[in-house]
């Protein structure tokens, strides 16, 4: 805690006690003077006018300077000492000029002084309470001295007070001295005692307050999501990233069953095992499926007692997909290393197989159902031949004649090709192209990549079916493809599997279509993901980050 912090909550202290002193000093003089002044209306002296207009002259007195000091700490709450040293002096003036019209020394308001003493302790601690104690000894001992020796006037003839021995006058003195220093004693430990206990407390105030603030500095700061329950499992605290992550809202998430919006920990909550480490898949409220790393602990005091749970929890979703796409690639690698061996190996006898059928074909000694057994041998040879070809263009692709093309144009082009086809002529397309979407690759490529997932969309619908396309700029100079239909969709077995090569669910299909767009992708440094819902639809996401992107000009 720093110096000007400290003189700060010292001052706003100091106005706190000054405002208490001059509204207690108020009622106590106006409870005090008006039975001193009552007890002077009840005398039968006749000379007590003097006295009176004394102390009602006292009493507006006292309120004009309570109300201007009143005034003052409205005006400023930065309070100096030596206003306060002004207060203290006025209420051991009044104090004596109480006791003065009350007889001295005898006097029944003669407490005043170290009432006043104790209120200077309160306000100044321990030099208000000598400063009071010294200034009252002063001013009773002058009061007094002089009263007994004639030396200042009676306040009135009939309160003369009557002449004491200087023994007795002594003793009376140091009776009053000795109570109004043993209250300064008292009442200054016991205010040293509470400052100190204040500015104890004040400081692990301001420590526990350091330490809320870092960790909650910490705890927002921190890139895993943290949510916090009490013992019956409700929610206590939400950080931003599990707000982000877990697509919760704090303020509506706080009160409610952890359960709810984490169902994985049903019944977790009240398991023997310190701390729970396991990944589960978490929905968030707009649908998205996230893998999430989660840790579940219980929240324990030194005693060991429950009070509650803490989840953390990391999305591990792009993680996994990093590793799926690795794991995807070694397998392509592997496969098409074999398919081009394979195909190598297939084509030689096959060219062989073809020519020999055509040599036999053209022998007029064959009927009629032998010739068309060796069309269809020649057939099949053909579909044979053009599944080694496509083998070979997926194991092998030809190297990029990259140059910057338009985006835009290259999905127009794929969609007037889409249109033209008569056997695609019942799907519906619909298109959002921003223009232009200018981009470093291979147009040929790229036309290719659009043709294929367009051929799969149209050979998902229905008679009624729709093609949506979009070809969009996002931040950073991203270029994002999507091709999504209104068909079947996918099951979610075969979803991880529709880029693995030779996997198909048509019933001719060669199961590389999508192997060879998932290439093509990555040669051009982008990414492709499909998301698919029965009954729904498939969207195939393909992104192109801004390092290959070109910016339109300005």
């Amino acid at each position: 805690m720093s110096v000007k912090a400290d003189r700060g909550a010292e001052g706003e202290s100091l106005y706190r006690r000054l405002v208490w002193l001059t509204l207690l000093r108020i009622a106590v003089v106006t409870v005090l003077l008006a039975a001193a002044a009552a007890a002077v209306l009840r005398s039968d002296a006749e000379d007590l006018g003097r006295v009176e207009q004394v102390l009602y002259g006292l009493i507006l007195a006292t309120y004009a300077a309570s109300l201007g000091y009143l005034f003052v700490l409205r005006k400023t709450k930065r309070i100096k000492d030596r206003f306060a040293f002004v207060q203290i002096t006025g209420d051991v003036l009044i104090a004596a000029c109480l006791v003065y019209l009350t007889g001295g020394a005898e006097s029944i308001v003669a407490f005043m002084f170290p009432l006043t003493v104790v209120s200077a302790a309160v306000v100044l601690y321990r030099r208000g309470a000598i400063v009071a104690a010294v200034l009252s000894s002063i001013l009773l001992a002058v009061v007094t001295v002089g009263l007994n020796a004639k030396l200042l006037p009676p306040p009135s003839p009939s309160l003369v007070p009557a002449s004491m021995p200087l023994g007795r006058l002594a003793f009376v003195l140091l009776a009053h001295i000795s109570a109004i220093f043993l209250a300064a004693a008292l009442a200054s430990y016991l205010a040293e005692q509470v400052r100190s206990a204040r500015e104890r407390l004040t400081l692990r105030e301001h420590d526990y307050l350091a330490l809320e603030i870092l960790h909650e500095s910490i705890v927002r700061s921190v890139a895993s999501g943290i949510v916090t329950s009490d013992r019956f499992g409700r929610i206590t605290y939400v950080n931003p990233a599990a707000e982000r992550l877990g697509g919760l809202s704090s303020r509506a998430a706080v009160g409610e069953p952890v359960e709810k919006h984490f169902p994985v920990l049903a019944g977790r909550l009240q398991s023997d095992v310190p701390v729970e480490r396991f990944e589960a898949e978490h929905a968030t409220p707009s649908g998205e499926q996230r893998r999430l790393a989660m840790t579940l602990a219980p929240l324990v005091d030194r005693e060991t007692r429950n009070h509650g749970w803490v989840v953390s929890f990391e999305d591990l979703t792009s993680i996994r997909a990093m590793e799926e796409a690795i794991r995807r690639s070694e397998r392509l690698a592997a496969v098409g290393g074999m398919a081009a061996g394979l195909a190598h190996e297939l084509r030689n006898p096959l060219a062989s197989m073809t020519g020999s059928i055509q040599l036999l074909a053209e022998n007029s000694v064959f009927e009629d159902d032998d010739r068309r057994l060796m069309s269809i041998v020649l057939r099949e040879a053909d579909r044979l031949d053009g599944l080694v070809t496509d083998f070979l263009r997926f194991a092998r692709p030809a190297p990029l004649q990259a140059c910057d093309i338009d985006v835009a144009e290259i999905v127009g082009s794929a969609l007037q090709l889409f249109r033209n086809d008569p056997t695609k002529r019942h799907v519906a397309l619909e298109e959002r192209i921003d223009r232009p979407l200018s981009m470093h690759g291979d147009a040929g490529q790229l036309g290719q990549v659009l043709w294929n997932l367009l051929a799969n969309a149209s050979e998902a619908l229905s008679e009624d079916g729709r093609i949506t396309v979009e070809a969009t700029r996002k931040e950073k100079g991203a270029i994002v493809l999507s091709v999504e239909d209104s068909g079947e969709g996918i099951s979610s077995e075969d979803l991880p599997r529709v880029f693995d090569p030779f996997f198909t669910t048509k019933e001719r299909g060669s199961g590389l279509g999508l192997a060879t767009v998932h290439s093509i992708i990555q040669a051009h440094c982008g990414s492709i993901a499909v998301e698919s819902r029965r009954g729904v639809g498939t969207k195939f996401i393909i992104s192109f980050p801004g390092s290959v992107g070109t910016q339109p000009a300005a």
